[in-house]
């Protein structure tokens, strides 16, 4: 069910989400009104407490939403602690502002970067998220003041687009890594654009489209990567089909003042016009149009965690089957002699914990394998083929289906009282992904597909010690594992504004073990179990490649969140039973410790006969 966002502020950010860790440091924001947080309040009197943001006052901002969806906030940077540096009016590098007094003394978009870099001695945040979204104040200008005149007008938005694109090259220059860069709405469709009549309004809907492909095509000359957002492309989709999205009015402004800066609910042009009017005045958004522009960022700045799990879960689902056969290993070279064949099931927990930018991922994996094994001069040699499937869901909704075939070779020694055991595995992996994005009363499904691989080595040793019934002894071990991810091309028939183009993942895996294991053998059952200190080696928090088909801009990493830790505990407990001298069953359960961040739990169990 739709919940509309005219929370205040402070009632967001104590309901944002708990995260464990600040994924961004910060969020820092440069432009004009459509990203103002209330820069201007001090200058409106009294009434400020009110109004003061370019919007249906008192609502909140995409800006103040977005950060308050992230842990953080994006007060105005003239308030104690604000980063918010954006302010109404604001042109790229130029005066005068468009549409504030000029008492107000409005920055320049370039002043505010400028004036953000000198406080930190010249240097950005490289853990921070930074938006610069501005240009709409410098279109109103060129429509201003060359009117009909084509050329210059042309000229004026090659030159202002290509110091827009200097400005956030300096930004990723002084150090800044994730710099979030909206693409203009069509100013054309606005009522503004709408009231200048049918053939100027498709000439300004041209000139807004010229201006964004210009901006993004600068920056991937410049070979300068930005977080894209389309909403040029969203808010045509949102004017297509209003109803969708909640909305009854596409065309008009909310509010009965000419500036949406002095607009309250008192001066509405209907009852909850904030919600249903997609403008506030004649190019602003109301408050609903704003949470739409702050989920939509929040589903972009989500999806590189969201996807990164394609990577990183067949490495944790991977670790049930490699047990098993290192088990299978260990019973064929136990002394028994004969060839084997054996099947064994499980089912498990698998639960990515939420963060501030991924919402949690919980599923239930499960496979089956066959095998068979046989004496060799060594020990024994085996041969195995399994089936998996993990099909979580994302907790604000989607998920993606995992897919494995796999086929492993196993090796066993034992010489004395130490054994040796060796197990390659080779899997080839199909997914199917969709994420769900919510725009306002809308949900919509962006669905993909694509491969990948899992190859993956383990080796144990153990030293085996009996006292009496009691089979005991310490093992060290380690296992290795490459997954490799194809890139492809997301699909929305919503729209093209939510669709991604995910590049190549690997995933490269490094787990040391020390462990103790017993068992105790009481007649026809063997009770036993195991105990294992793990270690990854490696950072296994990597970026991922996204990029936004519907933009001309260049692709962009995003950090993911499946760091869950380095260090585990992992614990098997299980009991062995004879039903006949040639049959063995097993049951066992088996769970992972010590890391908030993934829960990893299962059952197993199997057969094994000897011809």
């Amino acid at each position: 069910m739709f919940v509309r966002r005219s929370l205040s502020v402070a009632a967001l950010a104590a309901l944002a989400p708990a995260v464990h860790a600040t994924d961004f440091s910060s969020t820092v924001f440069f432009g004009d009104s459509l990203t103002d947080s209330g820069y201007y309040k001090p200058l409106l009197g009294p009434s400020g407490a009110v109004v003061g943001k370019f919007t249906t006052n008192p609502g909140p901002i995409w800006a103040e939403l977005l950060a308050a969806d992230l842990g953080l906030s994006a007060a105005p940077a003239n308030t104690a602690g604000g980063t918010d540096y954006a302010q109404g009016g604001a042109r790229i590098s130029q005066g005068p502002a468009m549409g504030v007094p000029t008492a107000f003394n409005t920055q320049t978009t370039v002043d505010q970067v400028n004036a953000y870099l000198a406080s930190r001695g010249g240097r950005a945040d490289g853990n921070a998220l930074y938006t610069v979204w501005s240009g709409a104040n410098d279109l109103f200008y060129a429509l201003q003041t060359y009117g009909s005149n084509a050329t210059l007008i042309s000229n004026y938005v090659v030159q202002t687009s290509a110091e827009h694109a200097a400005l956030i090259e300096q930004l990723a220059h002084a150090g800044a890594r994730y710099i979030l860069v909206p693409n203009l709405p069509d100013i054309g469709t606005s009522p503004f654009g709408l009231s200048q009549g049918a053939a100027a309004s498709a000439s300004i809907t041209a000139l807004t489209a010229n201006y964004n492909n210009l901006l993004y095509g600068q920056l991937a000359a410049n070979g300068v990567s930005v977080i894209p957002l389309d909403t040029f492309s969203l808010l045509h989709e949102i004017q297509a089909n209003p109803a969708r999205y909640g909305f009854t009015n596409v065309t008009l402004p909310a509010c009965t003042t000419a500036s949406s800066l002095t607009c309250t609910s008192a001066t509405l042009l209907e009852a909850n016009a904030d919600q249903t009017y997609v403008f506030a005045d004649g190019v602003h958004p109301t408050t609903a149009t704003h949470a739409m522009v702050a989920e939509y960022a929040l589903s972009v700045l989500q999806a590189g965690s969201q996807l990164a799990l394609l990577a990183d879960a067949p490495v944790r689902t991977r670790a049930g089957l490699i047990d098993t056969l290192l088990a299978q290993a260990s019973a064929a070279s136990s002394g028994k002699g004969g060839t084997h064949v054996w099947a064994a099931g499980g089912l498990g927990a698998q639960d990515y914990d939420a963060s501030s930018r991924m919402p949690s991922a919980e599923g239930a994996p499960y496979g089956a394998s066959v095998g068979v094994d046989m004496p060799a001069g060594f020990g024994a040699v085996g041969l195995a083929l399994s089936l998996g499937n993990y099909s979580p869901d994302f907790g604000n909704g989607g998920g993606f289906e995992q897919r494995e075939l796999a086929f492993s070779t196993y090796l066993a020694a034992r010489h004395g009282a130490f054994t040796a055991n060796l197990v390659g595995t080779l899997g080839y992996i199909d997914y199917d992904t969709s994420r769900s994005v919510t725009i306002g009363a809308a949900h919509r499904n962006v669905d993909g597909s694509t491969h990948g691989s899992n190859a993956s080595l383990a080796a144990e040793v153990g030293y085996g010690m009996q006292s009496g019934e009691l089979q005991h002894g310490p093992f060290v071990g380690v296992n290795l594992q490459r997954v490799e991810v194809k890139g492809f091309k997301e699909t929305d028939t919503a729209g093209h504004s939510t669709e991604l183009a995910v590049g190549p993942q690997e995933r490269l895996s490094a787990v040391a073990r020390l462990g103790y294991q017993l068992a105790w053998s009481a007649g026809r059952f063997t009770p036993y179990g195991r105990i294992a200190y793990e270690h990854e080696f490696g950072d296994t928090e990597q970026e991922i490649e996204l990029s936004m088909p519907s933009v001309s801009a260049a692709s962009f990493k995003l950090p993911n969140v499946t760091d869950v830790g380095a260090d585990a505990l992992r614990a098997v407990a299980g009991s062995g039973f004879t039903v006949t001298p040639g049959t063995d069953l097993w049951v066992e359960a088996s769970g992972y410790f010590g890391r908030d961040e993934l829960k990893q739990y299962g059952v197993s169990a199997g057969v094994r006969y000897a011809f």
